[in-house]
């Protein structure tokens, strides 16, 4: 029972530590401005994007990779794999991966190690909150996930 203030006022018992944080840390992709959606970095630099200018690919994209994930317009410092971007930038940073890295991604694709929230596809981003347009973290079993922007 709390302490009877005034009238009708009470104020609980102090409650002792220790308390665990449950406000997620700042989320890395709010800093990250896409210009458009292309099928290759060429298309992008042709179309005017800013050097270190991020793009999403469209569906056609050279690459065969999924619609919408993130690509980087040089220059960027890149990694030869996730393992050595970890090591440099730590957890929930977003770096990108240099050319002829072990998951065969294209170079200047931006990924993310550990980060705070991952959805599996578009309806989940969407169920957790991600809206239209925003970018969220592909749940994928690689220590290295890609981020990719919901379209749906």
């Amino acid at each position: 029972m709390g302490v009877v203030i005034g009238i009708g006022i009470t104020l609980p018992k102090r409650v002792r530590g220790p308390f665990v944080s449950t406000t997620p840390p700042d989320n890395p992709l709010d800093d990250i401005t896409v210009f458009g959606q292309y099928d290759s970095l060429e298309s992008a630099v042709l179309d005017g994007i800013p050097a270190g200018g991020y793009y999403t690919l469209t569906v056609d994209n050279i690459y065969a990779m999924p619609i919408g994930v993130l690509m980087r317009n040089p220059p960027y410092t890149a990694y030869p794999d996730v393992e050595a971007g970890q090591l440099a930038e730590g957890d929930n940073v977003v770096f990108e991966l240099a050319q002829g890295n072990p998951q065969g991604w294209p170079e200047g694709i931006s990924i993310i190690t550990n980060p705070f929230a991952a959805y599996s596809n578009d309806t989940q981003a969407g169920f957790g909150g991600v809206a239209i347009g925003e970018l969220y973290v592909i749940n994928e079993v690689n220590l290295g996930k890609r981020i990719k922007q919901r379209l749906s």
